[in-house]
């Protein structure tokens, strides 16, 4: 006898299917949507709609966007513009897209999150990988970087990308170590083995040579074990874990001198006194970007240039002031709050804060600590990359964003999610 049509089986499917495409397979993201876009009226209710519209944690994300969308009314590149509304076409469609079956008993989610960790671990085998094969063609760089490292150990991802994707990997491997239910399939593993596991992605981070994404784990971490030595007591085995840290880092940077020589690099070039207009090094270029942004937003504070004009303006500025390196490169504000400022204006601005803001306030009101690393990271990674100007940012983003917090909202009654809704 067939088995009959199960929709809620097939949504859970997509659902563990999407983070594994997002890392390994980022092509079939759009086709995972569109199916879960098809399943949709098979496994939602008018009660669970009306909580997604209810939910106030959502209307930052939809804000966003229809900002994005009055913007195409003050911009001339119209052929730009529908590009970047469909590019951020997840803001508006994702907070309806994930939904917690009722009566599931929690593993769903753990399932979830088990994918995308295997998936962030078959991509750093992907990466040794390349480079092995690189090392026996002879080689011992390529592209400007050592072996193992850079874009020789992130061959199908962007680095600054992959490095955001791997820094949550540690944040969920720790979480899931934390929050072990009694039905937990991961209830008999050994502590020992999550910590293991967060150190190689750690190890994963420094390797892809992105320095923000290290610098925001390397606070994490030890914000991390001092939690837990408040919370077990066990202040002799936080001492040995921040000393393992250090001896691993230490060890590190020996076997790959350059990830410091990075550092190192970048902070003499952020405290030099005068900058190459010609430069494309990566913090160098960053300044002047920077600051070609911050001319173009106080030119246009109250409406941004709109949403399709960003690179248009930009290259003007770049122009005006000389710099040619950013001007030859075409690139964009390096920095998320700057490229909305500068195509939204403030209205854009405040609206970013707000969804950040909104979001951690939402992740400290129910400890949903993972919701809360994730939002800071996307902040954190903000700070130096138009991380939601990108698919692979926009969609990482949008789909641990709005899944965290689903599973948590579809679990409060009508009355508490009234009450949320207007506190």
């Amino acid at each position: 006898m067939r088995a009959a049509f199960q929709p809620i089986k097939i949504h859970q499917f997509l659902c563990i299917a999407m983070p594994i495409a997002m890392v390994l397979l980022p092509v079939a993201i759009t086709y995972l949507a569109i199916a879960l876009v098809l399943v949709l009226p098979f496994v939602v209710t008018k009660e669970e709609l009306k909580k997604v519209v209810l939910s106030p944690y959502n209307y930052p994300f939809w804000a966003f966007y229809l900002l994005h969308l009055a913007g195409m009314f003050n911009t001339e590149n119209m052929a730009e513009g529908y590009a970047n509304l469909m590019t951020k076409l997840s803001f508006l469609i994702f907070p309806f897209l994930f939904f917690r079956p009722k009566n599931e008993n929690g593993l769903y989610i753990e399932k979830v999150l088990i994918a995308f960790v295997l998936a962030c671990f078959i991509a750093i085998g992907l990466g040794v990988a390349y480079s092995t094969r690189l090392w026996l063609a002879g080689h011992t760089s390529f592209e400007g970087f050592p072996l193992f490292m850079g874009r020789n150990f992130s061959p199908n991802l962007h680095v600054g990308y992959m490095a955001a994707y791997y820094t949550f990997a540690c944040m969920i491997v720790l979480w899931l170590k934390d929050s072990r239910a009694s039905n937990s399939i991961l209830k008999h593993i050994p502590a020992a083995f999550f910590y293991s596991v967060s150190a190689m992605f750690l190890l994963a981070v420094l390797l892809t040579g992105a320095k923000n994404q290290t610098l925001f784990l390397l606070l994490l971490l030890p914000a991390y074990v001092l939690v837990q030595m408040v919370r077990i007591g066990k202040k002799k085995t936080g001492i040995f874990m921040i000393a393992g840290l250090l001896v691993g880092l230490l060890l590190v940077s020996n076997a790959f001198p350059k990830i410091t020589f990075r550092f190192q690099k970048a902070w003499e070039e952020m405290n030099t006194t005068h900058i190459d207009p010609n430069s494309i090094s990566s913090t160098s270029v960053r300044l002047l970007v920077w600051e070609s942004a911050l001319d173009v937003f106080t030119k246009n504070f109250n409406s941004g240039v709109g949403t399709g004009d960003l690179k248009a303006e930009l290259q003007k500025q770049y122009e005006q002031n000389g710099y040619m390196g950013a001007y030859e490169k075409r690139l964009d504000a390096h920095n998320q709050f700057l490229n909305t400022s500068v195509m939204l204006g403030v209205a854009g601005l405040v609206c970013l804060i707000w969804l950040f803001v909104f979001s951690l306030r939402f992740a400290l009101m129910h400890n949903n600590y993972l919701l809360l690393g994730l939002t800071l990271l996307i902040a954190f990674s903000g700070l130096t990359e138009s991380f939601l100007e990108v698919r692979s940012g926009i969609i990482f983003y949008l789909f641990f964003a709005t899944f965290l917090n689903q599973v948590y909202f579809f679990h409060l009654p009508d009355a508490q999610l009234e009450k949320e809704r207007f506190s």
